[in-house]
């Protein structure tokens, strides 16, 4: 594609920011594969049920010295899970 638009003089390439930008921060990843491992089996054992449970019994026990409502899910904190475009 790239070699097909430099046949074509009128026309100026501007490649993808964002796709760019996530090749980037991809093989800057790759330097610390094994601190990621690790990270995703932590956030592996903090999203089962038992420990999700433990960790918003700990958010509400807590809660109440700063007086935040958490009988609604706006304030709960939960593990973000991992996908490969976040």
């Amino acid at each position: 594609m790239i070699k097909a638009l430099d046949f074509m003089q009128d026309i100026i390439r501007i490649p993808c920011t964002a796709h760019t930008l996530q090749l980037v921060v991809g093989k800057g990843l790759l330097e610390i594969e094994n601190l990621v491992k690790r990270a995703k089996k932590l956030m592996l054992y903090f999203t089962t049920l038992k420990q999700t449970q433990r960790l918003l019994e700990a958010q509400k026990k807590f809660s109440c010295n700063e007086n935040i409502d958490l009988s609604q899910n706006d304030h709960e904190l939960r593990i973000i899970a991992d996908v490969p475009t976040r």
